[in-house]
């Protein structure tokens, strides 16, 4: 299968094109700042995205974080969806789609998104409604990077918020389980450790946990609720597909963060 990667060359994009070679599919990747032997797309530019989709794409995963606003994101998704017809489209999304969970959470569970991703349930429905499949990758580490990287000793919020956890290179090989195998309009959760305490891996990854008291402040209050968000979520439909996560815990990248990711 020769699969389009759009944020190929980003943290879950270059995962994903890793992961897609070690199955023997073919990787394409595209960004807004192509290499040699990539193609150029920009998510701002709906017209640049349906030109990637040449004759000889089966698929595309789209794992390219965008700063246009939804709806020109929207406008490229339905680009995309009228460039494949009849093939397959991968739609990176997120569980902070959610919004905070007492319980836990499984696929069926009704969206209630935070501000950072308030116009994202619109694209999932675009994406299921039009065929494709929709991941929602819980909190990503692995690979020297990630937001556990970015807390470095410290925690955001409650001292009892729990973040739903998942290793780049799991979350990637979802991402190729679900191009062979998910039917059209399937929604999966990318997520191995339901619930792991953001305390736990700030003292992990410090040595002790400090709150972040100027977070807002530092990266802005969307991005602080976010880092917030007390979440405890499953992934039953990815279990049902064969998707068995094999890398180390959150926990044990923390204290002692593996190589980076290729």
């Amino acid at each position: 299968m020769k699969v389009l990667v759009l944020g190929g060359t980003g943290y879950l994009g270059s995962a994903i094109v890793s992961a897609l070679h070690q199955s023997g599919h073919d990787a394409v990747v595209a960004s807004r700042n192509p290499r040699a032997g990539d193609r150029f797309a920009d998510l701002g530019d709906p017209a640049s995205l349906a030109a990637t989709v040449t004759p000889d794409i089966d698929a595309v995963v789209h794992a390219a974080a965008a700063d246009a606003d939804w709806d020109v994101q929207a406008d490229g998704v339905r680009a995309l969806l009228h460039a494949l017809p009849g093939r397959p489209l991968v739609y990176t999304s997120g569980v902070w789609v959610l919004g905070a969970t007492s319980e836990p959470v499984d696929e069926t569970a009704e969206v209630r998104p935070i501000a950072l991703v308030s116009g994202r349930p619109a694209i999932e429905r675009l994406v299921l409604d039009g065929g494709g499949v929709v991941i929602r990758p819980g909190v990503l580490h692995g690979g020297g990077r990630g937001l556990v990287e970015l807390l470095d000793g410290r925690y955001v919020g409650a001292a009892t918020t729990t973040w739903p956890m998942v290793h780049v290179d799991d979350a990637a090989r979802l991402f190729v389980t679900a191009l062979e195998r998910a039917k059209p309009g399937t929604l999966l959760h990318a997520v191995a450790e339901p619930g792991i305490r953001v305390v736990d891996l700030a003292t992990a990854r410090g040595g002790s946990a400090k709150p972040w008291a100027n977070a807002s402040t530092d990266l802005g209050s969307a991005f602080a609720e976010a880092l917030a968000l007390s979440q405890v979520v499953t992934a039953p439909a990815a279990r049902a597909l064969g998707w068995e996560p094999c890398e180390r815990s959150a926990l044990a990248n923390a204290v002692a963060p593996a190589g980076p990711v290729r």
